[in-house]
């Protein structure tokens, strides 16, 4: 079975996902409810959190696929990279899930390398404000040495209404259409 029921009651078939059944709406849902780090955090703190992060970190033209760029994890969850690297199928679901994301909400499937620097750094910073372990300690520290932590932008225990709705604001006002 492949195929999933959304908070909207959307059915999508995670092997091929149609465009015509998402809607930003479930995306915004999930993700606010969408624990970062499999939950190992000082307090909740969501993937919606950490894609706004991400989109107030890049210039604003990479604001868009900055805030969209987990999206597709709204749909698959937010699978640790040490479990992601183990499950081979994993990125060509996770690319195709992608892809209709992108044909539905009307955006460029491209992702910016700025978008990945600033993804790595909330990691950082996220890392150090969430879990409290030094980086020194990270088994990937590697991947990251030299690269400088931004200014934590983390607020504590927002419900996950609230990050819904600033997620549907930051959307529309990045698509340049009016918000109620």
């Amino acid at each position: 079975m492949t195929k999933i029921i959304t908070h909207y009651g959307k059915t999508i078939d995670l092997l091929n996902p149609d465009p015509d059944t998402i809607c930003l709406e479930d995306i915004a849902h999930n993700l606010s409810h969408l624990c970062r780090f499999n939950g190992a955090t000082k307090y909740r703190y969501s993937v919606a959190q950490h894609s706004l992060y991400v989109s107030n970190l890049v210039a604003p033209e990479h604001a868009l696929p900055g805030l969209m760029h987990d999206a597709a994890e709204a749909f698959l969850g937010d699978v640790i990279t040490p479990l992601k690297s183990l499950l081979p199928k994993y990125k060509e679901i996770e690319t195709k899930m992608w892809i209709a994301i992108c044909r539905a909400l009307d955006m460029d499937a491209h992702v910016p390398w700025e978008v990945a620097i600033a993804d790595s750094q909330a990691y950082l910073a996220e890392r150090v404000a969430l879990i409290g372990s030094p980086i020194t300690e990270d088994p990937d520290i590697g991947n990251f040495k030299g690269m400088v932590i931004p200014e934590v932008m983390i607020y504590e225990d927002q419900k996950p209404n609230d990050v819904k709705h600033a997620f549907l604001t930051r959307f529309h006002v990045l698509k340049g259409r009016s918000v109620l």
